[in-house]
């Protein structure tokens, strides 16, 4: 991301009336980036207290029908969520699924555990340095996350039976377990967002793992031409689900194999 870093560093280093040497521009380069980074990361914790959505009613699940499986990547704010259809769960989340019987779709984030549970400056600041992760469950009730959140803010992917077991089993090893079961967290006073439920969690958070990354993480488990590599800002994210969305509805493995080739072919004959 852009801060600006050689017009600032050009600017600073005009007060003084020495040239600098390339070691003192070293080190000034490497402030800056440790600054840029830092900003960045605040900012992405703090978008992961975004507004939240609670069910309100319940209602019948849906089977499902189709032979592809369609996940929900949300954007809220500087934050995004994976989601998936309750009638969809697999083993690995059947456990968070059992805990919200009247909804109809449930959204999986990430978290700071210090900072969403108890808010304040200070928390928030001590998460750039590392600490023990959250697993964030929305639950959306009867409505569709599109109806919920905007279609803007939704990219609906069709997955395959594959595809969507090794997402549901990357965001099941997310959560901790005590004695074979995932282990909720009661929010404190001061808690930041209004999520549905808190879970423990294995991965920890920091500067360069942050709610966005994790969700990236999640998406390319399933096999979807996606980096999890620098990305902090949800910005960052959107951009390669926009390009997922363009591509169609089938994102297999197979099928961009077959796209691959048919670019390859017609370049071949033009």
């Amino acid at each position: 991301m852009a801060y600006g870093g050689d017009a600032y560093a050009c600017d600073y280093c005009a007060q003084f009336p020495y040239r600098l040497t390339r070691a003192s521009e070293s080190q000034i380069a490497r402030v800056i980036a440790l600054a840029g980074a830092a900003a960045a990361a605040l900012l992405a914790l703090a978008a992961c207290a975004g507004p939240s959505t609670r069910a309100t009613a319940s209602g019948p699940q849906t089977p499902v029908t189709h032979e592809r499986l369609p996940v929900y990547v949300v954007k809220r704010g500087w934050h995004v969520d994976i989601g998936i259809a309750l009638a969809d769960a697999q083993p690995p989340l059947l456990p968070v699924a059992a805990a919200f019987p009247g909804s109809r779709y449930l959204l999986f984030g990430f978290g700071d555990r210090r900072y969403l549970l108890n808010g304040g400056a200070g928390n928030m600041a001590a998460a750039l340095w590392g600490g023990a992760g959250l697993v964030l469950v929305t639950s959306v009730g009867l409505q569709s996350p599109e109806q919920v959140f905007g279609r803007d803010s939704v990219v609906r992917v069709l997955l395959t039976q594959q595809q969507m077991s090794e997402l549901q089993g990357f965001i099941g090893r997310t959560f901790a377990a005590r004695d074979g079961a995932i282990v909720p967290v009661t929010p404190g006073p001061h808690a930041v967002g209004s999520y549905s439920a808190y879970y423990e969690s294995v991965q920890r958070y920091s500067a360069v793992h942050t709610c966005n990354t994790w969700a990236a993480e999640v998406l390319k488990s399933a096999e979807l031409p996606v980096s999890s590599a620098g990305v902090e800002f949800a910005w960052q994210l959107w951009q390669q689900v926009r390009r997922l969305e363009s591509q169609g509805a089938d994102t297999s493995p197979a099928a961009r194999l077959r796209r691959s080739s048919g670019a390859a072919l017609s370049g071949l004959i033009s």
